[in-house]
């Protein structure tokens, strides 16, 4: 009894840094709760402190394999989208979170076999399908933050293709197309690389 009234204690409170990666890791009690916990570190400047940066990478690791459905997947991905175009992109981690969560759910749907069989001249990247576990966020949790960070640089370079083919069968490429478009003219380095290798991909282009 008393691990559940923990367990919904926890759920009530707010997201704060101190206990984001507990609340993280019980996401998988509500859709109301997955999305709180991925809203709120969509949010957060990551400039300046490790720690921080370190605790939102596990706390991301955390909640991307939460979403229970297609429906809530795709608003999650649309939730972020809008996130990003207030929040910015070069400073905070959504394009790593919405990376992950694509990552989680391709290799949780086995969607390397649907886009060979339906999208074979179009090439999806897979490396980071092999990192793909449910306890990954406690794996690597004594690894060193630039190792951690190699990880989700392995998730970004698979998303575009992915998240392509996804917003098609979605039927949500222009939507997104829209937002990265956007988003684009004020990302940077690999962040702005990442989102015009989406828009060319939503908008037809091929590798």
């Amino acid at each position: 009894a008393s691990t559940i009234t923990t367990d919904t204690m926890g759920i009530q409170s707010d997201v704060a840094h101190n206990n984001v990666l507990v609340m993280a890791s019980c996401a998988s009690f509500s859709s109301k709760q997955t999305r709180r916990v991925e809203t709120w570190i969509a949010r957060q400047n990551v400039r300046g402190d490790p720690s921080n940066l370190r605790m939102l990478l596990l706390s991301s690791l955390a909640v991307a394999p939460q979403a229970r459905n297609d429906i809530e997947m795709k608003e999650s991905i649309a939730n972020l989208f809008d996130i990003m175009l207030v929040a910015g992109t070069n400073n905070t981690l959504c394009i790593e979170l919405i990376a992950a969560k694509i990552a989680y759910w391709w290799d949780s749907r086995y969607m390397n076999e649907m886009s060979a069989a339906t999208h074979p001249i179009q090439r999806v990247t897979t490396m980071s399908s092999f990192l793909i576990s449910s306890n990954l966020c406690f794996e690597v949790q004594s690894l060193p933050n630039k190792e951690i960070g190699a990880i989700f640089d392995l998730f970004v370079a698979d998303l575009p293709a992915k998240l392509a083919l996804l917003c098609q069968t979605w039927k949500i490429s222009d939507d997104i197309s829209n937002r990265a478009t956007r988003l684009c003219k004020d990302a940077t380095d690999k962040k702005k690389a990442c989102l015009q290798k989406i828009i060319q991909l939503l908008d037809g282009g091929g590798e």
